[in-house]
């Protein structure tokens, strides 16, 4: 027996119980690298596969897409967001602006909206 682990990290997470894992010879894999914890990782091209998703979409059609980010200190969450955005600058003409903890997009064209 074995565990598939996707964590879900925030500032706060602690993170000991990996350790207990690794301590007890427990086999487990991570969905996402932990800093600081040897462990297998399965992982995915995030940003090339929202990309595509967010292409398909629009390829059929749909104007109206909206991606729900997962936790904001989970690389997944940042990359899956970048790929959403590329996926639109790919598309349309876009003005993009960051602030500490959010992504905006502006798409000039309101129908897109």
């Amino acid at each position: 027996m074995g565990l598939i682990i996707s964590p879900d990290l925030w500032e706060t997470s602690k993170v000991e119980h990996f350790y207990e894992l690794k301590l007890f010879n427990y086999p487990f894999v991570l969905l996402e690298n932990i800093k600081g914890i040897p462990a297998n990782i399965v992982t995915v091209d995030n940003i090339e596969a929202i990309r595509e998703a967010v292409k398909y979409l629009m390829g059929n059609g749909h104007t109206k897409i909206v991606h729900f980010a997962g936790p904001p200190l989970s690389s997944q969450t940042r990359e899956r967001i970048k790929g959403f955005m590329y996926a639109f600058i790919e598309r349309h003409s876009l003005s993009l602006c960051s602030s500490k903890n959010n992504l905006f997009l502006f798409l000039q064209n309101p129908l897109f909206l």
